[in-house]
């Protein structure tokens, strides 16, 4: 039986300022197979990052999400 998600399974892998951005950001890691979340997404969408979106990936997947999004730059 799998063990429901501890929260501290989950690191920041960084932070945008951009809903646009988070989303792409989002699309380019679930697209090599990387779940991406935003902790409290409506919050952080609603004053569209003027506060900052927090990006978080597994933490067994945080060096695979950087070198795709260094690859990207």
């Amino acid at each position: 039986m799998r063990m429901p998600e501890q929260e501290e399974d989950w690191v920041e892998l960084l932070e945008v300022n951009s809903p646009a951005r988070a989303d792409l950001i989002k699309s380019v890691l679930a697209g090599s197979g990387i779940v991406a979340r935003i902790p409290q997404e409506s919050f952080s969408l609603t004053y569209g990052g003027v506060l900052g979106i927090k990006l978080m990936v597994r933490r067994a997947d945080l060096e695979r999400a950087k070198e795709l999004l260094a690859e990207r730059e």
